[in-house]
């Protein structure tokens, strides 16, 4: 018997992300740039521009608004510096259990179109977190199991979603 397999040593790799919606808002994404303000406010984690790290996650998404409109899809791909991200004022959530208040809390206000924190009134530039699929009350909280969402939020994610020193974008078919 070999000896067992190790991982890669860690180098900051850059992180890949993944934006489901459709074809021609795609190829706009990838000509213009990401455009927060075009986000829809009442989502969960507030207007912005909504990621996944996975593939099937976003392409489902991108199938799931394209039955809707009847158009062609794609996600768009985007591959972005780790430590450029890092600068990035950030709040990141690891559970969405029930017990997970403070999950729970920050949808529950998002979701009411503050996205702002109260304490600063400034806008978070990037949320980590699992996706809400009932949030409205508290007996009936609910995440889409194995899903997850980066959110990028105001004009500093916006900046980062932009620079192609930092991030790469790509759209797949």
């Amino acid at each position: 018997m070999g000896a067992a397999p190790t991982w890669p040593a860690w180098n900051n790799p850059p992180i890949v992300l993944y934006h489901g919606t459709l074809a021609a808002d795609a190829v706009k994404i990838a000509r213009a740039g990401v455009d927060i303000s075009l986000g829809r406010p009442n989502t969960d984690f507030g207007r912005g521009f909504y990621t996944t790290t996975s593939m099937s996650q976003a392409r489902k998404w991108a199938e799931h608004v394209g039955t809707a409109e009847g158009k062609p899809v794609a996600v768009v791909v985007l591959t972005v510096d780790r430590l450029a991200l890092r600068r990035l004022r950030s709040l990141a959530f690891v559970r969405g259990t029930t017990d997970a208040t403070d999950y729970w809390s920050f949808v529950a206000h998002s979701r009411r179109r503050r996205q702002a924190s109260p304490a600063t009134g400034r806008d978070y530039d990037v949320v980590y977190g699992p996706v809400a699929r009932f949030w409205a009350r508290t007996d009936s909280a609910e995440i889409y199991p194995d899903y997850d969402q980066v959110s990028f939020h105001g004009l500093a994610g916006q900046k980062l979603l932009r620079d192609r020193k930092h991030c790469s974008v790509e759209v797949s078919r």
